[in-house]
């Protein structure tokens, strides 16, 4: 009896049931079935139709979703951990439901669409666009720009712009940088201001500011160094600290560790280490020279081995010959004629000249120069200043200059006869280092030159005293033989005067001379007072001695209480000027 009620009952239940379901859900004879709605879609298998309730799907974990046997692909759940969200199997993979969903084609917009939608982050910074380490609401709320960068963003980064793979990666505080390539501003901390375009531009910035670096390993270990400019492939590569250095061109001022240097052309400067206040403009100007500043190059290979001070070079390969610093050297072994406007100047005023003294030799000098004609040998200079090598450039007539027939000085000629005068002459320069070359300063030949020939005016002027003095004397004679002729008598006076004419004074041997040389002389055979005196410019009379005797004779001058100087002596012969000639003392 029991048996038949369970029955009954579960009929009724059933009935019921069915009752229910029949009310809400249609299931059609053509297929489609409806819960919600008495009138599904004919297009869908299922229609849910509700506007309180919504459709939910199996909720599991990944553990669970993996554990289902043979899933069905585009079987769907929803997981709920790891990255929790409706996840869908593929056939192979299960996949979230959002991953093929973006068009990023943007192929569903026409020509005509416009995006209008404002790309601003919830107020909570929540929502986003990227990724964690590459996020658009990163660039919104910090204002800057991180492209590739691979790195996590800091709030306290203000108006940056890095673009590539590790580029300002260790930025912190930094602001208003720019870089562009692998690398770039790598190190950076909070240096600011910084442009660096390439990879590995300014990789080592630390707090450097205010440095514009292009080209790929330019300005790659400055640290602390501000205010640089590199242009081009391994620019300033190894400045670290320095700043005010300007460098264009690939490998230009690559190894400097100083300051204010600028350099412009391919490997100018290049091993610059430690100078500073270097200008190199052209192809490998200044490109050897480590230690040396203040120098100017301007010109393909000008000043290239020069390491020196205060110098210039101007010109193709100028500079490579003269190695001394304080020196300005114009072209190169080739150039055979220089022209300007107008001549050269040089200050000369005398309320910047100290120690002015009148004792330039003049014809002493002069006398031993030895004018000669010659021709340069280049290659021998090429050896000289190589030591052996090939010298550092060629071209085509080079070596034309060996043809040409020259007229000059040799200037260690010069210097031997300055050096034999005691006097200190600047128209030769001796080189910094024994395999060096020697040169000649013509324009300082100038000032010897007028000392000589003012000498040689006073010699003219003496000799015109002299021959007057002569003159009057044969005039006086020729009264006195015309009286004589007249009157038949000849007295005493009359052939003492005529016999003065005999006395005769030599130069002195040896002239110049150092303490001591010897005057000769020759007096007449009939004369009363006889005397050799020595003056100086000013006619102060220095030494005066008595001569006697006839004929020839010598007179011996000690000259070691004398100042170097050329000095006069003349011969009286009764208080008569018969001879007067120049000395010229060197010590």
């Amino acid at each position: 009896m029991k048996s038949v009620l369970l029955s009954i009952t579960t009929a009724a239940i059933i009935m019921v049931a069915a009752t229910n379901v029949t009310a809400q859900n249609i299931f059609p004879a053509n297929g489609s079935a409806g819960i919600g709605t008495n009138a599904p879609n004919v297009s869908s298998l299922l229609d849910m139709t509700s506007t309180t309730k919504g459709f939910l799907a199996p909720r599991m974990t990944k553990a669970q979703r993996d554990a289902i046997a043979t899933p069905a692909a585009g079987l769907l759940i929803y997981q709920t951990n790891q990255t929790p969200g409706f996840y869908f199997y593929t056939g192979g993979t299960w996949a979230p439901v959002s991953s093929p969903g973006a068009n990023t084609a943007l192929s569903n917009l026409s020509s005509t669409t416009k995006i209008n939608a404002s790309l601003i982050p919830d107020s909570n910074k929540v929502r986003n666009l990227g990724s964690n380490m590459l996020a658009w609401k990163n660039i919104y709320y910090t204002g800057g720009l991180y492209v590739g960068n691979n790195r996590t963003l800091s709030t306290d980064i203000n108006s940056n712009t890095f673009l590539g793979l590790y580029s300002g990666a260790s930025n912190t505080t930094g602001g208003f940088n720019t870089a562009n390539g692998y690398s770039a501003l790598y190190a950076n901390t909070t240096g600011s201001s910084n442009t660096a375009t390439g990879n590995y531009a300014l990789n080592s910035n630390s707090y450097g500011s205010s440095n514009t670096s292009t080209g790929t390993f330019s300005l790659y270990q400055n640290t602390t160094g501000s205010n640089n400019a590199a242009y081009g492939l391994n620019a300033l590569y190894s400045n670290t600290t320095s700043g005010y250095n300007a460098a264009f061109g690939t490998y230009a001022l690559t190894n400097t560790i100083s300051g204010f240097n600028t350099a412009v052309g391919t490997y100018a400067l290049g091993q610059n280490s430690t100078g500073t206040q270097n200008t190199g403009v052209g192809y490998e100007a200044g490109q050897l020279n480590v230690t040396g500043s203040n120098n100017t190059n301007i010109g393909a290979v000008a000043g290239l081995t020069n390491s020196t001070d205060n110098t210039m070079c101007l010109g193709y390969l100028s500079g490579n010959t003269f190695g001394a610093s304080n020196t300005v050297t114009c072209g190169n072994s080739s150039i055979s004629f220089m022209v300007a406007q107008v001549q050269w100047s040089s200050f000369s005023d005398r309320r910047i000249k100290d120690n002015i003294k009148e004792n330039v030799p003049g014809l002493a000098f002069i006398n031993k120069l030895k004018p000669v004609t010659y021709n340069l040998n280049i290659h021998r200079e090429d050896e000289m200043l190589n030591k052996g090598k090939k010298p550092a450039a060629d071209w085509r007539g080079r070596y034309d200059i060996e043809k040409k027939l020259m007229t000059g000085f040799v200037a260690q000629d010069v210097e031997q006869a300055a050096n034999e005068m005691g006097y200190e002459f600047s128209g030769v320069q001796k080189p910094a280092t024994e395999d060096g070359l020697y040169a000649i300063t013509y324009s300082e030949f100038v000032v010897p030159l007028v000392k000589a020939v003012q000498e040689l005016s006073k010699q003219n002027d003496d000799k015109d005293a002299k021959i007057n003095n002569l003159q009057k004397q044969i005039n006086d004679l020729k009264a006195m033989i015309l009286s004589a002729n007249a009157n038949s008598n000849t007295d005493a006076e009359n052939i003492q005067i005529l016999n003065l004419s005999n006395a005769l004074l030599e130069q002195n041997v040896p002239n110049p001379f150092n303490n001591n040389t010897v005057i000769h002389y020759t007096l007449p055979e009939k004369y009363t007072t006889a005397q050799i005196v020595v003056t100086d410019k000013s006619g102060k009379v220095l030494k005066q001695a008595n001569v006697s005797g006839t004929g020839k004779g010598s007179l011996n001058i000690d000259a070691a209480t004398l100042s170097a100087a050329t000095y006069q002596y003349t011969l009286y012969v009764d208080g008569k000027i018969t001879g007067s000639k120049q000395m010229v003392l060197v010590k």
